[in-house]
């Protein structure tokens, strides 16, 4: 169930939705199974599934930068792919495509290659963020 949705925005839905469903709770006990006797909420279950969502979102930013060991042993590959890396994104290339080009040019396996391009992304746009903001916000001409 993400509707497109990451698993951060899934952990602020699912999790909003269960407070709301426990607080409507207290007031009418309308969302509210019972198992074998035992009343359970189901405003529980919607924020179990967030928290888990929520899990899957710290994990996964967790494992995107390219560890120590990696940068040693794929570096000399990385920089020379590199080039290739940007031309094809400034193609409009998808990263999965990418990710093959370096493969079969460059031997990276795609998985380095993809979190590479995500970090070196990432640092292009902090260092270019002023780039990035409307004219008219920087008070500048339009």
């Amino acid at each position: 169930m993400s509707f497109g949705l990451t698993p951060r925005r899934q952990a602020i839905l699912w999790g909003a939705i269960g407070g709301a469903m426990l607080l409507f709770t207290l007031w009418k006990p309308w969302f509210v199974l019972d198992l074998g006797g035992v009343p359970f909420p189901l405003g529980l279950l919607f924020l179990i599934y967030g928290g888990l969502q929520l899990t899957i979102h710290l994990m996964s930013r967790g494992r995107v930068l390219l560890t120590d060991e990696e940068v040693e042993r794929w570096g000399p590959k990385l920089e020379l792919a590199t080039p290739l890396i940007i031309e094809e994104l400034e193609k409009g290339r998808s990263m999965k495509l990418v990710a093959q080009r370096a493969l079969e040019e460059h031997g990276l396996p795609t998985e380095i290659t993809n979190r590479y391009t995500i970090a070196l992304l990432r640092s292009v746009k902090q260092e270019h963020r002023e780039l990035l903001i409307p004219r008219e916000e920087k008070g500048g001409e339009k």
